[in-house]
């Protein structure tokens, strides 16, 4: 049997770069652009990535943006729209359409539910079918503060998404690998979007800028609901799958508090 090929050593910094190493790249990282400066030397970044099962080191500009796998249709966009699919009246559980600001189909989340699971579990695949980005609130999380962890297929994790209640108003804090604070997301206040669309305020660490926002758009009194996402087009993909997330973990809470009520009214009769 034939061994693939093996990867070749980074240059060292200050270095120009092995043609064949740009070729290795170019033929086994679908969306990795190798970029080199003017002057024919290549930056001394070093980033590590991990594809399929080899490891390749590339030098790259710092600043070039990088998509998890499968999330390179967020590297264009500036927006998604969430709009919520059900195949029949019988369906026990959430999915969820999302298109890029086009109409394009990118996305699709199915939430995926079974006794004592997960409280929530959800799957975002791409148009091609395969696992991108995992949703998961495990079951022993049931204070009022629930955390949602955020990684990738591959078990990356980008981030978390904190629930909180302030001043009678449902926020999150989205949070990096690390914990620490990226933004805040500032929900309606009392009595807020009745009869009308729902914003969520998507704002700085420090609350003095809005970066972006979640809408949930009116649509009547109809059963299903449709949410849209702007951000930054020059936003990291970590940040905008995070956003998209958060988005969808809005969502799964509302159609969660739905369910405890009918339960608990089901159980009075």
């Amino acid at each position: 049997m034939t061994e693939p090929p093996r990867p070749p050593d980074p240059p060292h910094p200050g270095e120009p770069p092995d043609p064949d190493e740009i070729s290795y790249v170019q033929d086994n990282q679908q969306c990795i652009d190798v970029h080199i400066e003017g002057d024919g030397q290549c930056t001394p970044t070093i980033l590590k990535i991990f594809w399929r099962a080899c490891q390749v080191h590339v030098d790259i500009i710092p600043g070039v943006p990088i998509a998890p796998p499968g999330l390179e249709n967020l590297l264009q966009v500036n927006g998604l729209s969430v709009k919520e699919t059900r195949n029949s009246i019988f369906q026990s559980h959430c999915t969820y359409d999302l298109f890029d600001t086009n109409g394009h189909f990118v996305y699709h989340a199915a939430e995926q539910r079974e006794c004592c699971g997960p409280q929530i579990d959800c799957r975002v695949t791409n148009a091609q079918g395969y696992n991108v980005l995992n949703l998961l609130v495990p079951s022993e999380c049931c204070t009022c503060d629930t955390k949602l962890q955020v990684s990738t297929s591959s078990g990356e994790l980008l981030g978390y998404i904190i629930k909180k209640w302030t001043s009678f108003t449902l926020s999150f804090d989205i949070l990096d690998p690390l914990r620490r604070v990226c933004f805040k997301v500032k929900g309606p206040g009392w009595g807020e979007g009745f009869m009308s669309d729902l914003h969520y305020k998507v704002l700085s660490t420090d609350k003095a800028t809005q970066i972006g926002v979640i809408t949930r758009v009116w649509r009547g009194f109809s059963s299903k609901e449709n949410y849209t996402i702007n951000f930054p087009m020059d936003l990291h993909v970590p940040m905008k799958a995070m956003l998209m997330a958060c988005t969808l973990f809005i969502k799964l809470l509302i159609e969660e508090r739905r369910r405890q009520e009918q339960s608990r009214a089901a159980n009075r009769h």
